[in-house]
Formats: structure tokens, C-alpha cells, sequence
């Protein structure tokens, strides 16, 4: 790998967690996930020839995240003790929650509502959204065409806005 490369690698490394923190909703499954992934893009990097390497980062990560649904399903495993992340991205979001507890209870509603996404739903748009990819880069990571992501993005958005402007998820 190529000093570039890893350079390029090393900038994208957090977004890549907050990424994979976002898919699994559990901060340790997202850690896992992006070690597994970031093995297969380092043993297989010297073989390919990636023309985004961005992408490529992005894709490796959706595709060893529906592995492991695949096996979470096949060996129906279920893990009682899962703790949702409800502040994923909380240090990008400059809130002084202790002061503002309406703003905090909003986004912990927001949060869940997504956490409660389909996976295809919650990854597009996780991917729209949170990352800034564009409807032509998310098409490539997840090797869907344009149409269905733009049809995942508005369905996330009307279950989101259905759910948070009918009260659910109003626990608190």
C-alpha cells in the first residue's frame, strides 16, 4: 500500500467508524465491524484496482455488515444486552444538552427512529445523510441503482416523519 493510500485511508478512518457505528447501533459492534472490514481492504487492497477508493472503504463496510446479519439470522443469535447508540454522532452536534433538555430528548428521539429503520433503509440514508455521499456514490457502495435510492431515502424520511410528528418514540 502506497504512502497516498494510507494517508487517504487514515482521513477517512472516522467516518468510516461513525459509518459503521450507525449500522450496527452498538458502538463495540462498530468497532468490530470496521476492524473486519479494514482487514479485507487491507488484503485485498494490493490485488484490486480501485478507481474510488473511497467507495471501495464504503462498500467493504456494507458488504461485511450484511455477512453478519446473514450469520446473526443463520445462527439465530440474539443479543439481549445490545444498548442502542442514541449519540452516534453527538460530537458533531454542539449541544449543551445539561441546559436544554428539549433539544436532547429530540434527538434521542430522532436517534431511536433511525436505530428502528430497516437496514437498507437506515444505511442509504445513514449514507445520504450523515456521510454526504451523493445519490450516484451510495449506487455504487451499495450496487443499487439511483431510483431505489432515492426511493429509500424519501420512505426513511416519511417513517421518520410519521413517527416523530405522531409521538412515537416520545418516551421520555
Amino acid at each position: 500500500m502506497k504512502d497516498k493510500d494510507k494517508n487517504e485511508l487514515l482521513i477517512l478512518l472516522p467516518k468510516l467508524r461513525r459509518y459503521a457505528y450507525g449500522l450496527t447501533g452498538n458502538k463495540d459492534n462498530g468497532d468490530d465491524l470496521l476492524h473486519n472490514s479494514l482487514e479485507k481492504i487491507l488484503k485485498n487492497f494490493s490485488y484490486l484496482k480501485i478507481i474510488n477508493f473511497q467507495a471501495y472503504c464504503y462498500k467493504v463496510v456494507s458488504n461485511a455488515w450484511k455477512d453478519e446479519l446473514r450469520k446473526i439470522v443463520k445462527t439465530k443469535v440474539v443479543s439481549l444486552d445490545d444498548e442502542k447508540i442514541i449519540d452516534t454522532y453527538e460530537k458533531h452536534i454542539h449541544v449543551d444538552y445539561e441546559n436544554n433538555y428539549d433539544q436532547k430528548k429530540n434527538y434521542i428521539n430522532v436517534s431511536k427512529s433511525i436505530n428502528e429503520l430497516s437496514d437498507k433503509l437506515k444505511t442509504t440514508l445513514l449514507l445520504s445523510v450523515v456521510e454526504n455521499k451523493t445519490y450516484n456514490d451510495i449506487s455504487k457502495i451499495l450496487n443499487i441503482p439511483i431510483g431505489t435510492v432515492m426511493s429509500r431515502i424519501n420512505e426513511s424520511r416519511k417513517i421518520l416523519k410519521n413517527k416523530l410528528l405522531n409521538g412515537e418514540n416520545n418516551e421520555y
